[in-house]
């Protein structure tokens, strides 16, 4: 009894084993095309695969596709080996793949935007601190006119939105004041519309020069930026233009 008993456990243990190495065997993961992102390298996306040293497979699968390893672009669509997403294991499937790996995407995109709003907020502080110690100093000299903060001109942020800060810091990183002219004031506001993104303005010396519609798209928010830096030094321009002609008379 006890033989039998013994012959019957190992049969049961033999079919289990068969079946757990025909699935194993069997099994054929289907394929996976990662898309690539704003800043990704081989090595990177290899990693987030499990393996970093799996970015030389990559680039052999996509060959035809990838001239140099060193350069990919955004949107190329790069077709992952089998073996690799064969290693993710048998219950995971292409859209989980894609799920984990977009999830993982969009937890480094929020914590570099805050690292980026902390970032802007301490600018922010130590330039209004800057601003309110020259109006003190000019209010206690009893002087009229001011030259700016040492580099001719204000530039005064008065933003709310992520769109908004993001507008102004490109503005601002651009700007350089004209050669010989001081003496203004630049204010870069906005409006926000619910729904239709928000509205930048900005006046040079309360005079309204530019007006413009951003989108949630930072490409945009950056060429709308550097349009706006040079028609306000267009303006500049003509307005020193037009006072030395009448300082002529």
């Amino acid at each position: 009894m006890g033989q039998w008993i013994m012959r019957f456990a190992t049969c049961i243990i033999f079919i289990l084993s068969c079946f757990f190495l025909l699935g194993t065997t069997d099994y054929d993961p289907e394929p996976l095309t990662y898309e690539v992102e704003p800043g990704d390298t081989l090595i990177e996306i290899a990693a987030e695969f499990g393996n970093f040293i799996w970015w030389i497979d990559i680039y052999k699968a996509n060959a035809d596709k990838i001239k140099n390893p060193h350069f990919i672009y955004p949107g190329q669509e790069l077709e992952i080996p089998t073996h690799i997403v064969q290693d993710l294991r048998l219950t995971v499937t292409t859209d989980d793949v894609n799920r984990v790996l977009a999830m993982n995407k969009k937890f480094e995109r929020e914590e570099k935007e805050k690292k980026d709003d902390k970032k802007l907020k301490k600018f922010r502080e130590t330039f209004n601190q800057l601003v309110e110690k020259k109006k003190k100093r000019k209010e206690g000299s009893g002087v009229d006119s001011y030259e700016g903060l040492g580099f001719g001109g204000m530039v005064l942020d008065e933003t709310r939105s992520k769109m908004g800060r993001d507008f102004y810091a490109i503005f601002y990183k651009h700007w350089e004041d004209p050669k010989d002219i001081s003496n203004f004031t630049i204010t870069v506001s906005e409006q926000p519309t619910p729904s239709r993104g928000t509205m930048i303005q900005i006046e040079i010396d309360n005079q309204l020069v530019f007006r413009n519609r951003l989108e949630p798209r930072y490409y945009k928010t950056e060429k709308a930026a550097k349009r706006a830096v040079s028609l306000c030094k267009k303006r500049l321009v003509q307005q020193a233009s037009i006072q030395n002609e009448f300082a002529g008379y």
